[in-house]
């Protein structure tokens, strides 16, 4: 036994794993970083526009909801980039070097593979189709749940004064109600994407499995071979599994910015504002008038 080569082989899986443990380390403060600098870039430029919003936009909205968009929606995408962003990022990089191994084998099977994903997107789409606008309506229904309960508590007196718990709890249970219907919706059909992906990369798996069977009996491929391109096909399968199922929390995520947009609506134009201003103070200034006090006092107190 050769303990020299040995040993050297030991270092070098040493030294893989210190750089692997280290450029982990790099994604993740990379990845934080830029996802916290991005909310905060975020949270600022919705800040600076609610305050140049005019009051007419206020008046029609609850503040409840207004609070909901520029706190729950922005928190919940800054969930969602966390959460998906570095494992979007793992599982590409994974799909690819798999391929390109899978392409060396047998470039045959590796068709045959890769043939499932686009049957994987089509499903993907269309269960996507449908469980979208229940998202939209989930979180659209937490901003009218947020508002009342707001509402209700800080003018929990007036309620109290006039008898209004009742309505109030009936008007709570209905727009709980709606969130649930929503909510139940949306994750149920956002959850079918993972296991029908996973389905159709098991179709897959047996399609390889039979296509590489019948290359062994034609001595086109060695045995060998199709078991480390079966091993292949589970790596790669494994990562779109993982994509499908974060695509729950990337449809989370989606409509939270629609939610925050509509605050950024500017007033209108300052310009415009202006140029109307003037055309009333033209209009209202007075143009060869005498304005005469009478002689005597104007006003009188008692009580000086």
């Amino acid at each position: 036994m050769d303990l020299g080569a040995v040993g050297r082989t030991l270092a070098l899986a040493l030294a893989l794993y210190l750089v692997a443990s280290l450029l982990i380390w790099a994604q993740t403060r990379l990845l934080n970083v830029t996802v916290q600098r991005t909310i905060t870039t975020l949270r600022s430029d919705v800040e600076n526009k609610v305050h140049r919003l005019p009051l007419s936009y206020f008046d029609g909205r609850q503040r409840g909801e207004l609070l909901s968009r520029v706190t729950n929606d922005i928190d919940n995408v800054q969930s969602s980039l966390s959460m998906t962003i570095s494992q979007l990022v793992t599982s590409i990089l994974t799909v690819l070097g798999v391929l390109f191994m899978m392409v060396w084998i047998s470039p045959l099977l590796a068709l045959i593979t890769v043939l499932t994903v686009p049957l994987s997107l089509l499903v993907t789409r269309a269960i996507t189709r449908r469980s979208q606008g229940l998202f939209v309506a989930h979180w659209t229904s937490t901003g009218r749940l947020n508002a009342h309960i707001e509402e209700t508590y800080s003018g929990f007196t007036v309620v109290k004064t006039f008898g209004h718990q009742a309505a109030a709890r009936e008007e709570f249970r209905k727009l709980n109600d709606d969130v649930y219907q929503a909510s139940f919706g949306a994750q149920f059909l956002s959850g079918l994407v993972g296991p029908a992906t996973t389905f159709i990369g098991n179709l897959g798996y047996v399609a390889v499995a039979v296509a590489g069977g019948l290359q062994v009996a034609t001595g086109r491929i060695t045995l060998g071979s199709v078991q480390a391109f079966i091993q292949y096909v589970r790596q790669f399968n494994t990562p779109l599994s993982q994509v499908a199922g974060m695509y729950n929390t990337l449809q989370s995520g989606w409509p939270a910015p629609s939610g925050y947009s509509s605050c950024s609506t500017r007033p209108k134009n300052r310009r415009s504002r202006s140029r109307s201003r003037s055309r009333s103070r033209r209009r209202r200034r007075p143009s060869g008038r005498r304005f005469l006090l009478r002689a005597g006092p104007v006003a009188s107190s008692s009580n000086t």
